[in-house]
This record gives structure tokens, sequence and C-alpha cells, in this order.
């Protein structure tokens, strides 16, 4: 591949990154949600619905193995999603290099989402599945997926402000 070649496929990337950072951060969109932060708040609502249904005790086995597939997945897409917000932030100059990857995974929205896939992530897959106790603990992880709506839905910033303002007396 040549020089001219390779410049091509930066400017390329660059495109690339430019439209997903369009369509991935809400204060980029004029028209309100984008497909792909609409796929994520209906996932979030349906692994807590899921969530919920885990908790029944006489599920049939055929349905929990299904939830867990489906958990399995939305894990799976969380952790993609969280790695295409990580690239996409470096549009903006203040999160451009490495130092301003680590600026964005420190503020509060990417920490939320990295807490809300990354330990039940880690331990579906470093912990053997005959250890169910473990996994169990870590599937309070989940409710930080609740944060994850904060983004589109401006009541939850509205929550968010409230606790914030509290969190000393709390």
């Amino acid at each position: 591949m040549g020089p001219l070649d390779k410049a091509r496929k930066a400017i390329s990337m660059e495109r690339l990154r430019a439209r997903l950072h369009r369509q991935l951060d809400p204060d980029q969109r004029e028209q309100g949600i984008s497909p792909l932060n609409l796929l994520i708040v209906v996932l979030v609502v349906l692994s807590l619905l899921a969530m919920g249904l885990e908790t029944e005790h006489t599920l049939p086995s055929e349905l929990r193995a299904g939830l867990r597939a489906f958990n399995v997945s939305v894990l799976a897409i969380f952790a993609l999603e969280y790695a295409l917000r990580l690239w996409a932030a470096g549009e903006q100059e203040r999160f451009s290099g490495l130092g301003g990857r680590l600026r964005w995974m420190t503020r509060p929205f990417p920490m939320a989402d990295l807490l809300a896939f990354g330990p039940e992530l880690l331990v579906l897959l470093l912990i053997p599945p005959d250890q169910a106790g473990a996994y169990a603990a870590f599937k309070l992880f989940r409710f930080l997926r609740l944060v994850k709506l904060a983004r589109f839905v401006p009541a939850f910033g509205v929550f968010s402000s409230v606790m914030r303002r509290s969190w000393p007396q709390l």
C-alpha cells in the first residue's frame, strides 16, 4: 500500500469516526435520538425486563437459558458500543489522543457504561459456570444500565442532579 492509499484510508476512517460520533453523541443530534441510540435504549429496557424475569424461580429451564443467552448478547453489544463511543470520542479535541481518551473514560456516563457491562462480562469470561454464586452478585451492576438511559431521557438528568446535590446527606 502506497502513501496515497494510506492517506485515503486515514481520511475514510476519520469520516467514519465523525459519522459515528454524530450518531452516538446525543448532543450532536438536532432531530432527536439516533437509530443506534434508540437500539441501546430498547436493549436497556429489555435487559432490565429480562433481569426481572430471571428472578422468577418457576421459569422453565429453556426460558432461563434463553434469558441467559439474551443477556450475554446484550453484554457483547454494550461492550462494542463502549468501544465505538471511546473511538468516536476522539472527534472532540479535548478527548483526542491517549490522554483525551482516558479523560473521556473517567467521565460519569462512560464510567457508568463500563460498569453496566464490564464486571458481569469479566465474571462470565473468567469464572466457571458452576460457581453461580459469584455471578449472581454481579447482576446488581445491571441496574447501572438505567444510567445509560439518562443520556436520552431529560427526567433522568433531573434525577441525577438531585442525587448529586443530596449525595453528602445520603
